[in-house]
């Protein structure tokens, strides 16, 4: 099996559900000769309904998914949740159902759930604050859903399998083992008759997630990270980080292929040494909101808070699964640099250039200072709050940019970016996105 592996390289939000697009569409070749858009296999392998993927129509029509792997769209394409995967069962049918009412029809001979992928229940997104519960990781600035208190107990070993939900002596012994090692108080038998439904619902998805993959052993593959690396338990700015791991895979990938935004976003709480204003200030910007044309002046004269709310709002900067409006900074290509090395990135695809049209002046963090000495990613959590970044300026460009379709269409300045940031994270930059719709794409190898 041929597999390209699709990873975020920043905090996640990235643009990787329109790569896949891209890859079906317009076909992506690596060095070897492989042709990935003609994959018969999409699969997640990591993270939960935390992760949302926006997914933009030629007529315009945005398509949001939370677990659901992007290949669900395209005829002739199985997708498939792995083990390091967790489901909420009522989100999960409510985005099947959400599929189901549109052109999409979601059913066994497109969709799979491994049987060893996890389940999160009710108690785990209380204990994450859901429904105004408290949480020990409120500080973290996590989604609630209850994703990390479900990774926690698989890391015990008290977890429930979607095998195990699916069958009811099986599941009632789970439930047992967790509320006797975890000391939580839910009621076992309410657990029973409130899942029941959802079982009955899901239990056709069931499958053997060795079959499957080995079903297509012949065939083109696509793995699809949810997040991004610096969002890694293990790799990322710990410990505001997801508790699953983006760069871990369970085969072995063909080509890695890296996205990343033309700026830098971050959702939630964590360091981040380019951010553009204060992230307390941010809760206020609505989606439909646009700075007046005083605060873009003051925004393009250098007012750090304007200049990230311009940023926000330009690109749509809100999370696809909580709504949440992102932090947004200057491109940091420390960062990235060092994700692309620990991800094993072959290459790189820039997403949201666009966003960056008719700013005059832009800046791009090149490294970082500790007390006037020059350093990397901190392996130290505390040594992010001393860092300094590092910027040079570079010229922007006027108009929009949309209409290019090869590099050479791009004005002068926005090629110079290009260049720079490729020199800069040190992987080349094969493809360039210039709006949300596919073909809004620049091919450059």
């Amino acid at each position: 099996m041929k597999v390209l592996v699709v990873i975020g390289c920043q905090w996640g939000d990235e643009g990787k559900a329109k790569v896949i697009d891209h890859v079906f569409d317009s076909g992506y070749t690596d060095c070897d000769g492989v042709n990935y858009g003609g994959a018969k296999l999409v699969f997640r392998y990591q993270g939960g309904a935390n992760a949302g993927h926006t997914q933009v129509t030629t007529d315009g029509k945005k398509i949001i998914s939370h677990t659901v792997p992007s290949g669900v769209t395209r005829k002739g394409v199985y997708n498939l949740l792995m083990p390091g995967v967790v489901i909420i069962p009522d989100v999960l049918i409510g985005e099947i159902d959400g599929f189901n009412s549109s052109e999409t029809v979601i059913t066994p001979d497109n969709f799979g759930i491994g049987g060893r992928v996890g389940i999160t229940l009710e108690c785990h997104r209380l204990e994450d604050g859901w429904k105004g519960g408290s949480s020990i990781n409120a500080d973290l600035g996590t989604t609630k859903m209850g994703i990390g208190p479900t990774y926690t107990d698989r890391a015990r070993r008290i977890g429930v399998n979607f095998a195990e939900f699916l069958n009811e002596d099986s599941f009632r012994r789970a439930l047992d083992r967790n509320k006797e090692k975890s000391g939580r108080d839910f009621e076992i038998d309410r657990y029973l008759k409130m899942y029941a439904g959802y079982r009955n619902r899901l239990a056709p998805f069931l499958v053997d997630e060795a079959d499957a993959l080995d079903r297509y052993a012949g065939d083109i593959a696509i793995a699809e990270g949810a997040q991004g690396i610096m969002l890694d338990g293990e790799n990322g700015s710990y410990p505001f980080v997801t508790p699953s791991s983006p760069v871990r895979l369970p085969v072995d990938a063909s080509h890695r292929m890296g996205v990343v935004k033309a700026y830098t976003t971050r959702v939630g709480e964590g360091p981040m040494p380019t951010e553009l204003g204060d992230p307390q200030q941010i809760n206020t910007d609505r989606p439909d909101q646009r700075l007046t044309e005083e605060e873009t002046r003051r925004a393009l004269d250098g007012d750090e808070l304007l200049m990230g709310r311009l940023l926000r709002l330009k690109g749509g900067e809100f999370g696809a699964t909580t709504g949440r409006p992102r932090r947004c900074g200057w491109f940091d290509a420390a960062l990235v640099r060092y994700a692309v090395k620990i991800g094993g990135i072959d290459n790189v695809v820039l997403t949201k250039l666009d966003v960056l049209s008719r700013i005059p002046k832009l800046q791009v963090c090149t490294k970082y200072e500790l007390a006037g000495v020059p350093t990397g990613i901190p392996m130290d959590r505390f040594g992010w709050y001393g860092l300094e970044p590092v910027f040079e300026e570079l010229p922007g460009w006027e108009g929009d940019i949309r209409s290019a379709r090869m590099f050479g269409d791009l004005p002068k300045e926005g090629r110079g970016y290009v260049d720079f940031v490729e020199a800069a994270i040190g992987r080349h930059i094969d493809l360039i996105s210039i709006g949300p719709k596919g073909e809004e794409t620049i091919v450059r190898k």
